[in-house]
């Protein structure tokens, strides 16, 4: 406080004093995880698992003030016969977050804030991901194929609240989606060792408002750098060496 009143006013805060980072806040978390296996027959089971957090930042009157997540699982095995798998399963992930702010002119009367300054954000993600696979022993102990594809469709909801001063427009839905497939050969030649082929492709592709037809001028007093959204084909060929101990 004593260094402080020797500093201007007009200069003396970089940040909101009122700002509490999310990593040094104080928090109350929930937490509730769950797991189920069951098996319907013999070839056949089933699976499910989760977890649900909730964190509270009640002490936080500016920055993240709440946020909670869920993530759900359920997959299926099947074993067609010895040696031959095959899998599928379906992700549900949700994520929420809200933080609380105010737009300052001046670093002047902080302490006489005008509540037409405030203004808040409530940010929702929702995944989608289905996944569907197959390991196949070829040759018993000696030869095994392993393939598996999986989709992903993410959707970021933003909504807003600001007060009457301040000039916000609502903000669009920020869309992912994820391709990929993933091919594995393992040949053991030895008895601890064994060679593997592998093959990957992904293909990526995002609609992302704060990235696509931003010129490095298009905001007023930012800067910025002109990219557009990270699309992408994408293929790795891999060949490894494994000892197993």
């Amino acid at each position: 406080m004593e260094y402080l009143a020797t500093v201007s006013e007009s200069v003396r805060f970089e940040n909101d004093p009122l700002i509490r980072q999310y990593n040094l806040a104080d928090v109350q978390r929930n937490r509730v995880s769950f797991a189920l296996n069951w098996l319907l027959f013999n070839p056949l089971s089933i699976g499910f698992n989760g977890h649900y957090n909730q964190d509270n930042y009640d002490q936080s009157e500016l920055g993240l003030t709440f946020a909670d997540s869920f993530s759900g699982t359920v997959d299926l095995n099947y074993a067609i016969h010895e040696g031959l798998n095959l899998y599928r399963f379906y992700t549900y992930e949700y994520f929420q977050n809200e933080q609380d702010g105010y737009t300052r002119f001046t670093n002047i009367g902080l302490e006489n804030r005008n509540p037409e300054q405030f203004w808040s954000v409530d940010t929702r993600d929702k995944i989608n991901t289905v996944g569907v696979g197959v390991d196949w022993s070829v040759i018993r102990s000696l030869l095994d194929l392993q393939l598996d594809y999986s989709y992903s469709n993410a959707l970021t909801e933003t909504a807003t609240e600001q007060g009457s001063k301040l000039n916000g427009e609502p903000l669009p839905d920020l869309k992912t989606i994820l391709h990929s497939l993933n091919v594995r050969a393992n040949y053991r030649f030895q008895e601890n060792w064994r060679i593997q082929l592998s093959y990957r492709y992904e293909f990526f592709v995002t609609d992302d408002y704060a990235l696509d037809n931003i010129s490095p001028d298009s905001i007023d007093d930012v800067l910025s750098l002109g990219n557009t959204s990270p699309d992408y084909n994408a293929q790795v060929v891999g060949l490894s060496a494994i000892y197993e101990f």
